[in-house]
């Protein structure tokens, strides 16, 4: 049974290209700032048009955005929904064409130092990539504290060890295959990052068990 006693109206984020690049950016703001729901908000608000600005090269602000989505879907663009859009495009991998110019901008605006770096045209592994980096490690996750073993129910992922949004290639080299969910946990880590971070995670949690049965 539905924890809500009437249907919920949700907004749809793809509807138009001005929500596509506010989901992208609610993602950014959410993945790299850690800030209160209304200190979220002034991030989005101060952002926003920099990034319209930058992408399609028009004047257009989080007013616009709220006064035109209202018109066209009948619903209004709350705090909560801008930060939940945020959430749940980082837990659930939900991304569209406008995320890697929204975090590349979204950088150079927080950092002006930094400098987009070379992307690969070619973002997705082939078949024949996976499989060999599967023979590698002996049909397992790459993830040392998951080696779940790859079958049709947990199917392998292509997953770049050096992150393709700092410039990873898509090569061999740079193929590791992941279980579905080290691979979404994973995001744009860098894999040794990710690695040894699970394994400080697990080691975290022995040492915890044994100063338990100690007591």
């Amino acid at each position: 049974m539905s924890r809500y006693s009437t249907a919920r109206e949700l907004i749809d984020w793809y509807a138009t290209r001005e929500l596509r690049v506010a989901k992208m950016l609610s993602f950014a703001i959410y993945k790299h700032e850690t800030c209160r729901a209304d200190n979220f908000v002034r991030r989005f608000e101060y952002l926003y048009p920099k990034v319209m600005r930058h992408v399609f090269g028009q004047e257009y602000n989080f007013r616009d955005l709220k006064r035109d989505t209202l018109q066209q879907q009948g619903i209004p663009i709350t705090t909560n929904r801008l930060v939940q859009r945020g959430d749940k495009a980082k837990r659930y991998n939900e991304l569209n064409e406008f995320v890697d110019v929204v975090f590349n901008i979204y950088k150079s605006i927080v950092n002006p130092a930094f400098k987009p770096e070379y992307r690969d045209p070619k973002r997705t592994f082939t078949d024949e990539q996976v499989l060999q980096a599967c023979k590698r490690q002996n049909n397992q996750c790459g993830v040392p504290s998951c080696r779940a073993q790859f079958s049709v129910v947990c199917p392998p992922v292509g997953d770049h060890m050096r992150p393709y949004t700092q410039g990873g290639p898509t090569t061999q080299e740079n193929c590791a295959a992941l279980c579905v969910r080290c691979n979404t946990d994973k995001g744009d880590r860098d894999y040794w990052d990710y690695v040894f971070s699970k394994l400080d995670e697990a080691m975290r949690g022995r040492i915890k068990v044994a100063e338990q049965l100690t007591y």
